[in-house]
């Protein structure tokens, strides 16, 4: 890491101690996000290395050419773009900018692959479909997910459909009342909208969805530092539509009990 981290400063002290730090309970100089960002790119390249070492010890043991390898994540990282730091269980404040929901994702298998680069967007349910594919295995009827451009004999298809995120405020750590409140968005390749509620306006508890809007034009504002809900009313209706139709698509249903689905309660054990 060039250069040298500042002093043992309490901000600091929580970053190398504390998992969770609160959004707002600490605050950071120009010095310490350096060290901060410095900090987690020293932990990408220390995972990098271990990538390195696990494939040498797959080349040994003589399953590197048959095994396939998947490198995703289940979030990114705020480092201040927005504010802060972390993402929904470490500082309870929840956000869905590019940054906490734009991850990697490497599929790699020597020889079976050919190396690509797709800019599509995706989802981590296409991950199984995908895997099937390149397989040569059946993708079962009814799947969410569809199989990735990459895997398709070879040829990259233009993938326009949207995609979808959500969580609640603070991630697996919220307490009853964090878990009110739920964090949407519906991202194409140009827009962004945003969507956070309160149970009222829950729209999958039968609210009327007139919770917090955010729309951000993804192509000239990459960094989303501009909400321009109020004058892009026609988009942000369209976005409003599909992200509710996947909220009713989504949401869970209540269940009956099981004689209403035909089972026999004796069956069961």
């Amino acid at each position: 890491i060039p250069g040298r981290l500042p002093a043992e400063t309490e901000s600091m002290a929580l970053v190398k101690t504390k998992s969770v730090i609160k959004n707002g309970s600490a605050s950071f100089n120009g010095a310490e996000k350096k060290a901060v960002v410095a900090l987690y790119d020293g932990q990408i390249r220390q995972l990098d290395e271990y990538m390195g070492q696990l494939t040498e010890k797959m080349k040994k043991w003589g399953i590197l050419d048959n095994t396939m390898l998947i490198i995703t994540s289940d979030h990114g990282e705020e480092l201040f773009e927005h504010g802060f730091i972390g993402h929904a269980s470490t500082s309870l404040n929840a956000k869905l900018y590019d940054e906490i929901i734009h991850i990697p994702l490497i599929i790699w298998w020597p020889n079976k692959i050919k190396h690509k680069t797709a800019d599509d967007l995706v989802q981590q349910i296409d991950i199984m479909p995908t895997i099937l594919d390149i397989l040569g295995l059946p993708i079962p009827q009814g799947l969410q997910g569809y199989s990735l451009p990459m895997s398709t004999q070879g040829k990259l298809t233009k993938n326009s459909r949207p995609v979808f995120c959500e969580t609640i405020l603070g991630g697996f750590q919220s307490t009853k009342e964090m878990e009110e409140i739920r964090l949407r968005c519906v991202r194409t390749k140009e827009w962004k909208l945003i969507y956070t509620n309160t149970p009222a306006s829950d729209v999958s508890r039968g609210g009327l969805g007139d919770g917090k809007y955010e729309l951000y034009n993804l192509s000239g504002d990459p960094k989303e530092e501009k909400n321009i809900l109020g004058s892009n009313p026609d988009v942000a209706k369209e976005l409003k539509k599909k992200l509710f139709q996947w909220i009713e698509t989504t949401t869970s249903k209540k269940c009956g009990s099981p004689s209403d689905a035909g089972i026999n309660p004796l069956q069961q054990r």
